[in-house]
């Protein structure tokens, strides 16, 4: 990711868009629309738990670990995540919440509900191309609204940089 929260194309030795993605979620529908981004439920594993995903083994083929955990046992679920898993992870927040009391992180996205298809895309990385074939109507009551923040990893002083 870009500084302004956008996808760039991956050069040599660099990170490439996930090919298998684990969403710990109990959102069917936000599993839906990543399957639809990644073009095929082969390439995405979705799992309520963490405790799932730990005891199936899942974390170890992961590319990326999207995080759709409420807001008051997130940080909780990111320290256990975190000591299984050092890759890609983006954590969808609330609006206003947007992470300040989560500790650093170099590996980590937020991104701000609400937020479309396109915006979830971007913060995995995936090419503009894959994401526009699968825009999706942005979510009831933000029409008009300024596109949701997708905010890159915090630095080592934990502030958050807006994109």
């Amino acid at each position: 990711m870009s500084s302004t929260g956008t996808a760039t194309p991956a050069r040599p030795g660099e990170a490439r868009p996930p090919e298998r993605v684990l969403l710990l979620s109990e959102s069917a529908g936000l599993a839906a629309v990543l399957g639809g981004l990644l073009d095929g439920d082969d390439r995405l594993t979705r799992v309520g738990s963490l405790r799932e995903a730990a005891d199936g083994g899942r974390l170890a083929g992961a590319d990326a670990v999207v995080l759709d955990t409420p807001a008051d046992g997130r940080a909780t679920a990111l320290e256990h995540l975190r000591r299984q898993y050092q890759g890609p992870l983006v954590v969808l927040v609330e609006r206003g919440a947007e992470g300040r009391k989560l500790p650093p992180d170099q590996a980590r996205t937020l991104l701000v509900r609400p937020f479309a298809a396109d915006d979830l895309g971007a913060a995995l990385g995936l090419p503009a191309a894959v994401r526009q074939r699968h825009e999706l109507p942005r979510p009831p009551g933000t029409a008009g609204e300024a596109t949701p923040t997708v905010a890159p990893p915090l630095p080592a002083s934990g502030s958050i940089v807006h994109a």
